[in-house]
């Protein structure tokens, strides 16, 4: 998974699903923010992996 994601992003404080591979990640925002490229970024944590329901 690369170490940045860009997207839309869900209302502040609910958890970002992204699908990747046969499943999908899952994050929580922690709260901080940084500055990367000129823009402030929020920063989520790594949660959970949960697999696509066949």
């Amino acid at each position: 998974m690369p170490s940045t994601w860009e997207g839309s992003a869900p209302p502040e404080g609910d958890v970002l699903k992204i699908p990747w591979g046969n499943g999908y990640e899952h994050f929580r925002p922690t709260g901080e923010r940084q500055h990367a490229g000129g823009t402030r970024v929020d920063i989520y944590h790594w949660i959970m992996r949960t697999k696509i329901a066949e």
